[in-house]
């Protein structure tokens, strides 16, 4: 066979190799999935980002909805409010008409009584 101190030479060299070939190879494997996660965090924290914006512009719209329905709302309150006043005017002018009839009959007939 062989000289046993080179056999155990060999062994152990081999031995120191093959440690750092592992270690090396261990070191690129754990720098992979690092990487990896650190693109993967990267790509959910841009998704997470354009979802937000997304989910803003929807509530915007939404707001500027409801701003213009309330805004519609009002408009149609103050048009029926108008109606219902320019309609108490109508009545005040016709109850003026009417009285001022009534003072017009009272003073025809006292003119004709004295």
């Amino acid at each position: 066979m062989g000289n046993p101190v080179i056999i155990v030479a060999i062994v152990l060299i081999s031995a120191v190799i093959f440690t750092f070939i592992g270690y090396f190879l261990r070191k690129k494997i754990a720098e992979s999935k690092i990487e990896s996660a650190e693109n993967e965090a990267k790509r959910i924290i841009e998704s997470a980002v354009r979802e937000a914006e997304t989910k803003k512009k929807e509530e915007i719209f939404k707001a500027k909805e409801e701003i213009m329905s309330a805004r519609k709302d009002l408009d149609q309150e103050i048009k029926e409010r108008r109606g219902e006043v320019q309609l108490q005017e109508r009545r005040l002018v016709q109850k003026e008409e009417n009285l001022e009839n009534r003072i017009s009959r009272v003073r025809k007939e006292r003119t004709r009584v004295s």
